[in-house]
């Protein structure tokens, strides 16, 4: 059996197995690295988290491991293919019920920039420039006719 083989078969067995069934209080996390980020990979990254906790432990734990790393930001991956990020106050119990993938476990991706920006957000930035451009004109205008310079 080659490698790619041996993986594939390890995500179908590790389907939530009797230790984590065991612990019905935990949820079990796979912290992985989001695939562009600059920060290195966690060798330990099978975590189990009480149910009834916040993502705040998780995200800290993150950050302790990869000490203290600056400017990081925390995803689950939606079923279609896009990232969600997270919020530290969010139940992680929730988080798992939504967002939990096929093999049992909650994927939590750190990077250390923002993905899926949205482009509403580009265009108000833009609009608010374009706005404050017209009525700098328009002041300029009022300035100039009201000195008679035009």
């Amino acid at each position: 059996m080659d490698k790619v083989n041996a993986e594939e078969e390890g995500l179908i067995n590790r389907k939530q197995t009797k230790e984590f069934s065991a612990c019905k209080n935990y949820i079990p996390v796979v912290v992985e690295p989001y695939p562009q980020t600059k920060l290195k990979k966690i060798d330990d990254n099978k975590w189990l988290f009480n149910k009834d906790s916040t993502l705040y432990p998780v995200m800290y734990k993150i950050h302790e491991t990869l000490n203290g790393a600056k400017n990081m930001y925390f995803y689950v991956k939606r079923e279609n293919g896009r990232y969600a990020l997270l919020k530290h106050e969010n139940k992680l119990q929730l988080v798992f019920k939504k967002y939990k993938s096929n093999d049992g476990f909650l994927h939590v991706y750190y990077h250390n920039d923002m993905i899926n920006r949205s482009k509403l957000l580009d265009y108000c930035f833009y609009f608010a420039q374009i706005v404050i451009a017209f009525y700098l004109v328009l002041f300029i205008y009022g300035y100039l006719k009201m000195h008679e310079y035009i």
